[in-house]
């Protein structure tokens, strides 16, 4: 059975209640034992290598991109599992590639959905590359150790939340982060 989010976090609200664990401790209980499928139903997006030309990476792709400069091209409006990105490809000065970056463009009304969206993807991510911590850093700290205002202090740009993985070629990061309100996540694989 395959838990909704809003389910999630009224099994969190739960634990917390009879259980009287910390909202983080209860957040990971859960995901460890209910990972969502982000990368299932994804749209099949060819992944160019490390170095391929940007008229190969538009050929591969097979679609017109929605902004093309002779460094970037950015195809919005894909899907990556139940979220919605824009997918951008980077190049140097020879117009080779050297990163490519997925923007989710996700609104809620309950920011805590960024964080569940950010643990959610993290772990689909170590189950990939291996395991890693997330690092978070504080801009305010008047924002810091209360778990309750975790996503709140995205919105606002007091807190950005990111994880790093690397591969053989690539570093892989994976950011949270807002200001004025607004949050938004970023996937970026860069050549290393």
């Amino acid at each position: 059975m395959k838990l909704s989010k809003k389910n999630i976090v009224q099994a969190i609200k739960i634990l917390l209640m009879f259980f009287k664990l910390s909202f983080l401790s209860a957040f990971m209980f859960l995901l460890t034992f209910t990972i969502l499928d982000t990368f299932a139903g994804a749209q099949d997006l060819e992944q160019p290598s490390w170095g391929t030309r940007i008229d190969e990476v538009r050929s591969m792709i097979q679609q017109e991109p929605d902004v093309e400069e002779s460094d970037l091209l950015l195809y919005e409006g894909y899907n990556f599992g139940d979220m919605v990105a824009t997918v951008g490809y980077v190049f140097n000065r020879r117009q080779r590639l050297i990163k490519r970056s997925y923007v989710f463009h996700q609104d809620y009304r309950d920011p805590h959905q960024y964080i569940l969206d950010k643990v959610n993807m993290k772990n689909q991510l170590d189950m990939i590359y291996g395991s890693m911590e997330m690092k978070a850093n504080w801009k305010d700290p008047r924002y810091s150790g209360d778990v309750a205002l975790l996503g709140e202090a995205v919105l606002n740009g007091a807190l950005e939340i990111v994880t790093v993985w690397y591969d053989n070629n690539s570093a892989i990061v994976l950011t949270l982060r807002g200001d004025d309100g607004r949050a938004r996540m970023v996937l970026d694989y860069v050549r290393k």
